[in-house]
């Protein structure tokens, strides 16, 4: 038998002839006839009925499919800024009342579990969006740090565009929120303490309110009890002394670090420690309304020795009779304070000076403050506002306009004397620089007295 292959070499057909065994030939070649009338049926013709079907058909059940993005890895450097994020099944645990956002954390909680999901007005277009859903997140990953770069901090966010909100954010169904972390009120006077619990749940316990915020109140320095998801303020309208048992919220930051509570659910046990004020002024601090004092003066650079323990700032009592100004707070934008707390009475129509001091520099004027405290230190660049407050009502009795454009260094910013009220300090046209030499201190200003006549 002849078999003929083609085989394609080098571009060329080439035929092959395979040779082996002839069966119609004898051993000598010659041709014989094939008598053989046993057909040789073989009916047994092995059909393998062993198939090797090889059930382990190695399918390879690791697929390698891409894993669920986790609020962990976006909060702890996993991801560059503008990457895309996806996070599955994640609760919800807060809405800010503004519909700008929302806040999530995983469900098995832990350190950096939770973020804040940002979109102008994207909550209202997320069916049946509500703490204890979860849900489905695509978006980006951004960092926020407030106009102008100013503050310390930054705040992590999924930012999802407002026009795809309802097909970036899905309800996924009823989950369990997190149990809070109790924290103490201390850990938030150190960054690198609280960034970990940012975006999460968390309880403080035996808290005192220590002073007023424009949203809320302060329990520290470092931190505030905030307004953002729920407006608390009614429900407990906290002042000076007042107490809680607990207070729950969602940790996050803004200029400075705050607590924000979701519902009146996450306040336990509120005292109203609110007392009679008593003074031996004409007016006490609970007596004071809108405009009886004005700030006219304030040393935000001073050229002497150092310049934090040497500002000063310039009270003017307005009313017709004797002021108290015990119990009552000085504040900056930034919400930094001071609170009077023991009686300096003001007559009418006089100024009291009061000083910040550093005990590790002198006092570099000659002129004696009518007292050193703790006052907020007054900005230098961008200038800054003065406001005085009476925290237990939230009264404002006054606040300036921002000084920026007026003083220098050592050179106070000044109100106009023929403006003398609390109406007239909040126009920045109102305030010049001072031309008034102090001493010989090389500054100038008008500490205890009347200012000098800005230019018109």
């Amino acid at each position: 038998m002849r078999r003929s292959f083609s085989i394609l070499l080098l571009g060329l057909p080439l035929v092959l002839t395979a040779c082996g065994d002839d069966d119609d030939k004898d051993d000598t070649g010659t041709e014989e006839a094939d008598t053989d009338t046993d057909t040789d049926t073989d009916t047994d013709t092995d059909t393998d009925t062993d198939t090797d079907t090889d059930t382990d058909t190695d399918t390879d059940t690791d697929t390698d499919t891409d894993v669920d993005d986790t609020i962990s890895d976006i909060q702890t450097g996993s991801f560059s800024l503008g990457d895309a994020v996806d996070v599955q099944d994640v609760v919800v645990t807060g809405l800010y009342l503004n519909d700008n956002g929302f806040f999530v954390q995983e469900p098995g909680g832990g350190d950096n579990s939770g973020i804040y999901v940002f979109g102008f007005g994207i909550n209202g277009s997320i069916t049946d969006l509500a703490p204890g859903k979860t849900v489905n997140i695509s978006g980006v990953y951004g960092e926020f740090q407030g106009s102008g770069d100013s503050w310390d901090e930054s705040v992590s966010q999924i930012q999802v565009d407002d026009e795809t909100a309802a097909t970036d954010v899905t309800v996924t169904g009823d989950g369990t929120v997190p149990t809070p972390v109790t924290v103490n009120v201390s850990d938030f006077d150190t960054s690198a303490d609280v960034e970990k619990y940012e975006g999460m749940l968390v309880t403080i316990e035996s808290v005192a309110v220590t002073g007023t915020a424009s949203f809320g109140f302060l329990v520290s320095d470092n931190l505030e009890i905030n307004t953002r998801l729920y407006d608390f303020e009614t429900d407990y309208p906290a002042g000076l002394t007042d107490t809680f048992d607990s207070i729950t919220g969602i940790v996050h930051y803004e200029g400075g670090w705050r607590i924000l509570p979701r519902d009146a659910d996450d306040f336990e046990n509120f005292v109203d420690n609110t007392v009679e004020v008593s003074c031996s002024a004409d007016k006490c601090a609970d007596d004071l309304v809108a405009g009886d004092l004005v700030i006219t003066e304030i040393m935000w650079n001073p050229a002497v020795d150092n310049d934090d323990g040497n500002e000063w700032i310039e009270i003017y009592n307005a009313t017709s009779g004797s002021v108290d100004l015990n119990l009552l707070t000085i504040e900056d934008s930034a919400g930094n304070d001071y609170t009077f707390s023991a009686e300096l009475t003001v007559a009418s129509g006089e100024y009291a000076v009061i000083a910040t001091q550093d005990s590790s520099v002198a006092w570099g004027y000659s002129f004696t403050p009518d007292l050193f405290a703790d006052l907020p230190t007054f900005n230098n660049s961008g200038g800054d506002t003065a406001s005085i407050v009476y925290g237990e009502t939230s009264t404002v009795i006054d606040s300036t306009a921002n000084y920026s454009g007026t003083g220098g260094s050592g050179i106070s910013s000044i109100l106009d004397p023929s403006t003398l009220d609390a109406t007239s300090n909040d126009d920045a046209s109102n305030w010049c620089s001072s031309v008034t030499d102090i001493g010989s201190s090389g500054d100038k200003g008008t500490p205890g007295a009347a200012n000098d006549a800005c230019p018109r």
